[in-house]
Formats: C-alpha cells, sequence, structure tokens
C-alpha cells in the first residue's frame, strides 16, 4: 500500500512539473534507513530526465563500489536477495559501507507485467581492511 501511495504521488509530481524522461528509463531508490521499514521509510528516488518545466534539485551521485544482485520478477524476491547478500559479506572481506540501492531497469514504469521487471539491488561495500 505504501508503495502504490509512493507510486501515485511520484506520478503527479511528475505530471505537475511537467518532466520529460529519456526513452530507456534508468530509475533508482536508494534507501537511508539503517535497516527494513514496512512503513514510511526514507527514500530518495532519482530518474535520468531530458527535461522540466520547472527548477528541479540536481544532484551528481559519486562514484560507489557495489556488490549487486540482479533479478527478475516481483519485488516479494528483495528478502531472498537481502539474504543472498548478508551470507555473502559474512565469508568474504567487505563491510557495508552505506545505503542499499536499486536500479530499476524494467519496473512498473515502463512495463505492468511482473515476470518482466529487471531490479538490480545494490549494496554499497568497501573492503574490511580499509
Amino acid at each position: 500500500m505504501l508503495r502504490e501511495s509512493f507510486g501515485k504521488n511520484f506520478i503527479k509530481k511528475q505530471q505537475e512539473k511537467k518532466i520529460s524522461f529519456s526513452k530507456e528509463r534508468l530509475d533508482c531508490a536508494i534507501f537511508h534507513d539503517a535497516s527494513y521499514l514496512e512503513n514510511w521509510p526514507d527514500v530518495e528516488v532519482q530518474s535520468v530526465i531530458l527535461d522540466a518545466e520547472e527548477n528541479l534539485d540536481f544532484k551528481k551521485v559519486p562514484e560507489q563500489l557495489v556488490a549487486s544482485i540482479t533479478f527478475s520478477g516481483s519485488y516479494e524476491k528483495m528478502a531472498v536477495v537481502t539474504e543472498t547478500f548478508a551470507k555473502w559479506i559474512e565469508s568474504n572481506p567487505y563491510e557495508i559501507a552505506g545505503p542499499m540501492l536499486n536500479i530499476y531497469h524494467v519496473s512498473k514504469a515502463t512495463e505492468e507485467d511482473t515476470e518482466k521487471w529487471l531490479t538490480e539491488a545494490c549494496f554499497q561495500v568497501k573492503r574490511r581492511d580499509e
């Protein structure tokens, strides 16, 4: 329900500001909370845009080292994805270095069929010895 409400608000903002998106959407969500929250998470949404009729805040994101897992299908798979990452980080010389982010290569914005969605879950990491 929260995702649906957020999505509607995001679409409304897009329409109000008359934003023109790139044909090849590359939407991204960065989750700033320290742990999973079922309600009202602190999420930053990013998209590649071509033009907007109003001023927008732009930000350049620095290069980051990430461990990523790409999966297809609905977001219900996210629990398995994060569990897989947790097992990987325990057995490798890395530690979490920042918030998790998702890159939506194919999402609800461009495709209704959830089986065709393609998401890249990224976990910012750094070597433990750094």
